[in-house]
């Protein structure tokens, strides 16, 4: 997560989803690209969604659980 002072948690999120049975923990940050290099496993282990198909079934999928911090920054259209 970046910071950028008093701003960073309008600029950046921690949002937590369920899908296929498992916590996803997406890292949203204001600067970086919102497909498929910032999701990971409660364990730290990054999703693999560098098959395009796999990433449009992610987002169709999920199921958002809370922001764990900040703001929601990427959200999708299904």
């Amino acid at each position: 997560v970046y910071t950028f002072g008093d701003n960073a948690d309008k600029l950046n999120g921690v949002v937590l989803f369920e899908y296929k049975g498992e916590n996803v923990i997406e890292i949203q940050c204001s600067i970086c690209s919102s497909t498929n290099i910032h999701q990971y496993k409660c364990d730290g282990t990054l999703y693999d969604f560098s098959n395009s198909n796999n990433f449009q079934d992610y987002v169709k999928n999920r199921k958002k659980i809370d922001v764990l911090y900040g703001t929601e920054i990427w959200k999708y259209s299904n």
